[in-house]
C-alpha cells in the first residue's frame, strides 16, 4: 500500500512531542476552531497549524482544508508517494472519510511515542471529541485518499469562493508556487513565524456551495464538510 503524505524538510529533525502531547491530553474537538484556542480546543487544520508553529516556528494560514495542500507546497513541503513503512515524523497526510463522497475532509500527522504507541497518525476525532493517535492500518480503514499526489497540491477547497473566482474552476493548472522564507534551523522553545506566513486569527466560513466535477477514481457529490 503507497499514501501521498507531505513532508517538510526539518520536521523530522525536531521534537514534536511537547506539542503533540498537548493535543494528545489536552484537545477537544471544536468545529472552526481558533488558532488562540489550541492546544484546548481544536479541529484538525488548528491541530496541524499548532504543532509545526510550536515545533519548528513555521505558522500556517489557517484557511480551507482542502486548499492546504497547495499551501503547504508553497511553503517548502515536499509532496511524496510512499509506502507506511517510510513514513517520518512530522508527515502529513490529507484523506476523507470512507463513508463520505467528499473531498479532502481531514488531515493528521504521523508522530512518535505518542498516545502510548510507537508511532502512528495523531489527528482529532470528530465522533470521540477528543485527539487520538492510531495506526497507519487503522487510519486508512476510516478515511481515504481519493486525490492523487499531482491533483492534492493543485486541488482548491470547494468552499474557498475567493479562489474559485479566481482561477475559475476547482483544480489550478499547476501547483501554487511562491517564495517565502522559512527558517533553515530548528527554532528556539519561542518560535517567531515567517513574516510571509502571518497566520490568521480565524479561517473564513463557507459560503454558497459550486457543484464541480474531479478526476477522481470516482466522481463525490460536493456538499459542506467539517474542518477536521
Amino acid at each position: 500500500m503507497t499514501i501521498t503524505i507531505h513532508r517538510y524538510p526539518l520536521a523530522h529533525q525536531a521534537d514534536l512531542s511537547e506539542a503533540a502531547e498537548a493535543i494528545f491530553n489536552e484537545a477537544k474537538y471544536t468545529k472552526d476552531a481558533r488558532i488562540e484556542d489550541a492546544p484546548n480546543e481544536v479541529d484538525c487544520l488548528t491541530m496541524v497549524h499548532y504543532i509545526f508553529k510550536e515545533s519548528l516556528g513555521v505558522a500556517l494560514d489557517l484557511t480551507y482544508i482542502g486548499s492546504m495542500p497547495g499551501q503547504l507546497h508553497a511553503l517548502g513541503w515536499d509532496v511524496k508517494v510512499i509506502s507506511i513503512q517510510e513514513l517520518e515524523s512530522g508527515d502529513v497526510i490529507f484523506a476523507t472519510s470512507s463513508k463520505r463522497a467528499a473531498f479532502i475532509t481531514h488531515t493528521a500527522i504521523y508522530v512518535k511515542g505518542i498516545g502510548g504507541l510507537d508511532s502512528g497518525f495523531l489527528h482529532v476525532s470528530q465522533t470521540r471529541g477528543h485527539a487520538e493517535v492510531i495506526h497507519p492500518h487503522n487510519f486508512l480503514r476510516h478515511y481515504s485518499q481519493i486525490l492523487t499526489a499531482e491533483f492534492e497540491l493543485r486541488h482548491i477547497d470547494p468552499r474557498d469562493m475567493g479562489q474559485l473566482e479566481l482561477i475559475g474552476k476547482p483544480f489550478r493548472k499547476e501547483p501554487p508556487s511562491e517564495p517565502v522564507s522559512l527558517p533553515m534551523h530548528l527554532p528556539s522553545r519561542t518560535p517567531t513565524p515567517p513574516p510571509t506566513a502571518i497566520a490568521n486569527s480565524q479561517r473564513p466560513h463557507s459560503g454558497t456551495q459550486t457543484k464541480v466535477s474531479t478526476p477522481f477514481t470516482r466522481t463525490p457529490s460536493c456538499h459542506r464538510t467539517s474542518f477536521g
